[in-house]
């Protein structure tokens, strides 16, 4: 493939194409993460605030689950 085309695949978002002439290899999606990580979380959460919500979001979603089970599961007609 001639250098122009290959130019035009990789603008184009190509499968395959690989692009020998740049510095640096595109980022991965770890790396990504990473830096993420680093740049939004300066400090990490709080272990007990992250424990606290996970224990209301589950305790939400099983209160969600029965209401949606006992609706779906009781014996009016409904139109």
């Amino acid at each position: 493939m001639p250098i122009s085309a290959c130019s035009a695949a990789l603008r184009a978002g190509k499968k395959g194409v690989v692009d020998l002439k740049a510095d640096l290899l595109p980022l991965t999606v770890q790396e990504v993460r990473r830096l993420l990580w680093h740049l939004v979380w300066a400090q990490p959460p709080d272990r007990e605030a992250a424990r606290l919500w996970s224990r209301w979001r589950r305790r939400h979603q099983q209160r969600a689950r029965q209401s949606h089970w006992k609706r779906r599961t009781s014996p009016q007609l409904r139109l």
